[in-house]
């Protein structure tokens, strides 16, 4: 699981890559505020 408060101070993120981690749970809905984020990876994860 990602806590919520891992976004807090990464505003100017361009690129995440989870992909490949076995992550489970709920994706944060403060992911949302990287407002310059171009590429999301999240494949092979467990997410809901």
């Amino acid at each position: 699981e990602i806590p919520s408060d891992t976004f807090d101070h990464l505003s100017r993120l361009q690129v995440l890559y989870l992909g490949e981690n076995k992550l489970e749970g709920i994706l944060p809905k403060e992911i949302g505020n990287l407002t310059i984020l171009r590429s999301l990876y999240l494949d092979n994860n467990l997410f809901e």
